[in-house]
């Protein structure tokens, strides 16, 4: 289980990268943006740094989100209502197909590429504020 602190100062922090670095592909906020239909890839994103993390969905599979320890995240921080959700099963995983999500492959590989960046990027910021010390 990874501490609520960290998740979400990654969180913070990778909004900011895809602000920042890719505001071009985003013409709304980044947090925006993925909890309304790219929901899915920032789970997954999630699920890679963080690997006891979990993926959940509400009862239509509109929203993807994730569970690591006693919490639940999505693109905006914590998840306040994680009741609404359920563990994603194989079947679920048909909704997010990328054809329902994204309109090519090239696109599917553009979102990949800059999920993909953003993430090396966030991870060095961390590693960086991390290692930083502290003032006083």
């Amino acid at each position: 289980m990874d501490e609520p602190k960290y998740i979400l100062t990654y969180i913070q922090l990778f909004n900011e990268v895809c602000r920042q670095k890719y505001a071009q592909f985003f013409n709304d906020e980044p947090s925006l943006i993925f909890t309304s239909g790219l929901c899915y890839y920032y789970a997954k994103m999630l699920e890679s740094v963080f690997p006891n993390t979990i993926l959940y969905t509400n009862s239509d599979n509109s929203h993807v989100i994730v569970k690591n320890g006693e919490h639940f995240y999505d693109a905006s921080g914590l998840v306040h209502n994680p009741q609404l959700y359920h563990v994603v099963e194989t079947e679920d995983l048909i909704q997010f197909d990328i054809n329902t999500v994204m309109k090519s492959e090239k696109e599917e590989e553009k979102i990949n590429y800059i999920m993909e960046e953003a993430k090396k990027q966030t991870l060095q910021l961390l590693t960086s504020n991390l290692s930083k010390p502290k003032s006083r």
